[in-house]
């Protein structure tokens, strides 16, 4: 029996979310920024030897949608969370929905590494470094990743760059995420009186 799961992808405005969405499900590069206000695919992926039917929801990144996003993180199972490297604030933006999934979640920052809250950030648009000056460097996204214990990767939607590694990574958390604690085998006794 193939399980679903639900993943939202979340960031800011013009960060390239629909580009990696597109990308991944239909393997097409999208050059044109179209915002969109919310966009549902579905698209099977195999991982470690098990076939997974992905529910993938392209959120707006837009103010005045924040509303209709914050309704998705709340029922979804898993989280790619898409930043510009060229484009500091939108960095500062992932942090801001970080700290909503975990409110909406009901889960302290803390549970982000015990629990393998299953998030995976995406520094995007990797391919343009060429053409233009970062503005958020790979040393301080990994920082911010180990601190909330959380993979972090550079992706290119455009390039196909660790695309298929985000929604393979976010999987994983989300089957460790769900499973049930292992009962201790401590001894244990009954005391009849």
């Amino acid at each position: 029996m193939t399980e679903t799961y639900s993943i939202v992808i979340a960031g800011d405005g013009g960060v390239g979310k629909s580009s990696i969405t597109l990308r991944f499900v239909n393997n097409v590069f999208v050059d044109k920024y179209n915002p969109s206000l919310e966009n549902s695919y579905r698209k099977t992926l195999e991982v470690d030897s098990k076939i997974f039917m992905l529910e993938i929801t392209d959120t707006a990144g837009q103010e005045e949608f924040r509303s209709i996003r914050d309704f998705q993180l709340n029922k979804s199972d898993g989280f790619i969370l898409v930043y510009s490297l060229f484009e500091k604030s939108t960095l500062d933006e992932i942090s801001s929905i970080r700290d909503k999934i975990l409110l909406l979640q009901n889960l302290e920052k803390d549970d982000l590494k015990t629990k393998k809250v299953p998030i995976v950030i995406a520094g995007n648009k990797v391919d343009l470094e060429k053409d233009q000056q970062r503005e958020v460097y790979a040393k301080e996204t990994k920082e911010l990743s180990k601190s909330w214990g959380i993979p972090f990767y550079e992706t290119s939607a455009k390039e196909n760059i660790n695309i298929d590694i985000l929604f393979i990574q976010c999987v994983r958390r989300i089957r460790q995420y769900k499973q049930k604690p292992v009962p201790s085998h401590s001894k244990k006794f009954c005391l009849i009186l």
